[in-house]
């Protein structure tokens, strides 16, 4: 049946459908890609504003706490005590010592280095790092210091924070951060610490979210005072100037911080922060599997609008092409009262009408078929008689021949005998020759008496012939019969041509054994022609004595070929009666086919064909390239409809014109193999 026209519809209306539900799917998904970046971006740019601010804040915060810090320690007695009491400066160095490191230890990472400054410009004290400086190591005059001048100007309590410059004592860029010291209402004296500005950098970078850079820029000079993104230390080096910030991310934001009046430092915080990829792996794949599951959602609704579209349709094609390949199983089930509806009645409707019409011609045919199967019952009925006639007949008679060839056999043993007998008294005088013309008489009587038997066993040799040709003319009835029943008297005409051979053979052995009796009686006649010889020369046994040993020799020697024929004899007449079970084979019925098989000799396939199989054994061709012989055993594979199954068999016998067809028997058959030939059989036979 050809489907493709009756897929083609449910399957372009299902396509058609997943392509738009599809496209519509895949336009929101981006269109929401584009929403869930668009908002990104916004929380990006809006949390890089908000860390600049914070950033702003936290430098106002130190410059402020820096102050704040520097006032307290101004507020230090011993700072003005310097001046008011010059006879204790020496006790008073050591508190203002003590100040100065107290200030490295708020900020140990900040404030390098503290000192207080006499306003003339010598250094009175200064700790580096948490270390107190030697008098001989302090600076003599502190006058030119970019923050002194400024710092001695600004009325008490107020902080002077200068532009970052490179600390002499620390070798780092620093911050400035200095109040005067009043005494009688004159600024008499400065203290001073500087903040470093790597330690800015970590404050600034340690509070920065991940991912943002944060960097302070002078605002009149342009120069970047200090960078989250670099670790290099801030030393001696000059600042370098990047007003494009080409290094920065693409996200931006910039807050200039508000020191006051009393801070040098006009600084601007700019922020900068990649570009936001809201779209990780793992929400692609949970988009990507959302997508698959709305796909596989609209495959199924499409399928189902489509089939309800393209079903009736569907139903009623199916069932045209059913009736066009005479199947009548099936009907319309469309209701509907359009087009499709009318054009499903008129096909259920011819449905019905070609139904009635086969059934009419299967009842015919049945009834034909039932004539058939009793006419095969009766010639199976009557193949089993015949059958078990012949092998009656082949049985009775076999055994008289063996019996009556037996006796034979005895009746040789005493013609040898006596033999024997005359040759051992030859060279004996009178008496001997006395005694051997009696032995002379008695094997003359025993040779008579085989010439009876003999001719007894040819009369048996003529009754076999006979029932031989009596057999024939039954196969030749049998196979007029089976001619006349067709193909039902297939499995029967197969049973008739064996039983046909089998009376061809048994003519032929007949022939034989009645060839070999001839010679047994043509021995027999020499026999006695020898011992009527010997009697009448027996007078001269002294003169002949070496003729009449010649003799018995010459009568042994017969003898011997009389034995040889009689049991060659009794051989064809047993092997005439194993030939009764080619008959008992028959019990399972031929099934005439035609099918390749590959049979295997010595490891060696060749490829021949069966012309008829049962369940046990099977006749076929012989293969070319070798010769199958009687007794030799092979392996079979036979290509069945179900398959190819392996199978045991020997060879029981060659027949046809020079042996061209060789029978075999099973001999090892697997079960599912038997199976499968039983159901192979069953088919054939039922047709």
């Amino acid at each position: 049946m050809n489907t493709t026209g009756r897929r083609s519809l449910r399957r372009a209306l299902t396509v058609r459908i997943v392509a738009v539900a599809l496209a519509a799917v895949c336009a929101a998904v981006l269109l929401l890609a584009v929403q869930v970046q668009h908002e990104a971006d916004q929380q990006a740019a809006a949390a890089v504003r908000s860390q600049a601010a914070r950033s702003a804040q936290q430098v106002t915060g130190l410059f402020g706490a820096w102050r704040d810090n520097l006032l307290v320690a101004a507020s230090d007695a011993s700072l003005t005590d310097w001046y008011a009491r010059p006879q204790d400066r020496a006790v008073l160095r050591g508190r203002i010592e003590t100040t100065l490191v107290r200030l490295h230890e708020v900020y140990p990472t900040l404030i390098d280095e503290a000192c207080y400054i006499d306003g003339e410009g010598p250094e009175l004290a200064r700790q580096v790092r948490g270390g107190v400086a030697l008098l001989g190591d302090l600076s003599p005059d502190e006058s030119a210091a970019p923050f002194s001048a400024p710092t001695l100007r600004l009325e008490p309590g107020t902080v002077w924070q200068n532009a970052p410059y490179v600390s002499v004592d620390s070798g780092r860029w620093v911050v400035s951060n200095s109040t005067p010291i009043a005494v009688g209402g004159r600024n008499r004296a400065l203290l001073h610490f500087e903040a470093n500005l790597d330690a800015v950098r970590t404050e600034l970078a340690r509070a920065a979210a991940p991912g943002m850079r944060v960097r302070v820029v002078d605002v009149g000079t342009g120069d970047v005072v200090a960078d989250t993104g670099s670790r290099a230390a801030i030393t001696d080096a000059p600042f370098r100037r990047d007003p494009s910030w080409s290094g920065a991310g693409p996200v931006r934001a910039a807050q200039t911080v508000d020191l006051g009046a009393t801070n040098a430092n006009r600084w601007r915080l700019e922020v900068s922060a990649p570009a936001p990829r809201p779209f990780t792996g793992a929400l692609v794949a949970i988009v990507l599997a959302a997508v698959a599951v709305a796909a596989v959602v609209i495959a199924l609704v499409a399928r189902r609008l489509a089939g309800g579209i393209a079903v009736p349709v569907e139903a009623v094609t199916l069932v045209a092409e059913s009736l066009a390949e005479g199947r009548l199983d099936l009907r319309a089930p469309v209701s509907r009262a359009d087009e499709i509806g009318r054009m499903a009645q008129a096909v259920n409707e011819a449905i019905e009408a070609t139904a009635a019409h086969r059934d009419a011609i299967d009842r015919a045919h049945a009834e034909r078929a039932e004539q058939l199967r009793d006419s095969h019952r009766r010639q199976e009925q009557s193949s089993r008689q015949m059958r078990a006639r012949a092998q009656s007949v082949i049985d009775e008679t076999s055994e008289a021949v063996v019996a009556e060839l037996e006796r034979v056999v005895e009746q040789v043993e005493e013609v040898r005998s006596g033999a024997g007998s005359i040759d051992r008294r030859v060279a004996r005088t009178g008496e001997v020759t006395r005694t051997l013309v009696a032995q002379a008489g008695t094997a003359d009587e025993v040779v008579g008496s085989l010439g009876q038997s003999l001719r007894r066993v040819g009369g048996i040799a003529d009754l076999i012939a006979g029932i031989a040709s009596q057999t024939n003319l039954l196969a030749l009835n049998a196979t007029i019969e089976s001619a006349r029943a067709g193909t039902a008297g297939l499995s029967f005409a197969i049973v008739a041509r064996e039983v046909k051979e089998l009376a061809a053979s048994t003519a032929t052995s007949t022939g034989e054994i009645s060839a070999t009796i001839g010679e047994l009686e043509a021995g027999a006649a020499a026999v006695a022609r020898a011992i009527e010889v010997m009697a009448d020369n027996v007078t001269g046994i002294d003169a002949a004595s070496g003729d009449v040993t010649a003799l018995t020799a010459g009568q042994q020697e017969a003898v011997e070929r009389l034995a040889a024929g009689v049991r060659d004899a009794i051989d064809r007449i047993r092997t005439m009666s194993s030939l009764t079970q080619g008959l008992e084979r028959r019990a399972a019925d031929r099934v005439p086919v035609t099918t390749p098989a590959v049979v295997h000799v010595g490891g060696t396939a060749y490829e021949t064909v069966v012309s008829d199989i049962s369940e046990q054994g099977a006749r076929l061709r012989q293969p070319t390239g070798t010769s199958l012989r009687v007794g030799q055993t092979v392996r079979l594979d036979l290509v069945l409809d179900t398959g190819t199954w392996t199978v045991d068999a020997r060879v029981v016998r060659t027949v046809g014109s020079g042996g061209s067809d060789a029978g075999l028997e099973y001999t090892a058959v697997p079960a599912e193999a038997q199976r499968a030939l039983a159901d192979y059989l069953a088919v054939y036979r039922s047709a």
